[in-house]
């Protein structure tokens, strides 16, 4: 059964496994949105599932929180948070900077674009700093998603 959280996370994944976020990355598109071999990953699970130095950059995300404002006797506004990590190598601080920025901000871009019904066009979005990592370097963004949610069952309203 689809859930909120499950119809968001395929909705950012779908963004970000787009053309623009791989141009951006230095990667063909069809590399990059592969799900054979992926350079996008769901969850943040360290260094499982293919995750190494030989497929950098790469992403990792996941839905991190999900937060129920009730506004109504109905329902209310449900406040999803996606936390995205994007990872590359490389010595140059400025260019790794650099690199990670233009993901990032391709991968936002993207997933707010993601599709016609607006399903991603309400929330914040925020960019961290540059951090060293097992892999080398890493930046986070944090997403925030808002829906209309129906109190008898804590789903998105269609």
């Amino acid at each position: 059964m689809a859930t909120a959280g499950t119809t968001l996370a395929d909705r950012v994944a779908q963004g970000l496994r787009s053309p623009n976020v791989a141009a951006q990355a230095g990667i063909a598109s069809s590399t990059w949105a592969s799900t054979d071999t992926p350079r996008v990953f769901r969850g943040l699970g360290g260094y499982l599932n293919g995750r190494s130095r030989g497929r950098l950059p790469f992403i990792e995300f996941d839905v991190t929180s999900q937060g129920f404002t009730q506004d109504t006797r109905e329902g209310g506004t449900l406040t999803s948070r996606v936390l995205i990590r994007a990872h590359c190598g490389g010595r140059d601080l400025e260019a790794a900077a650099n690199m990670l920025e233009a993901i990032l901000a391709a991968a936002l871009a993207c997933i707010r674009d993601e599709s016609a019904d607006n399903y991603m066009a309400l929330g914040d979005d925020e960019l961290g700093q540059l951090i060293p990592g097992p892999w080398g370097l890493s930046r986070d963004a944090t997403i925030l998603v808002q829906h209309t949610f129906g109190r008898n069952d804590y789903e998105v309203y269609p």
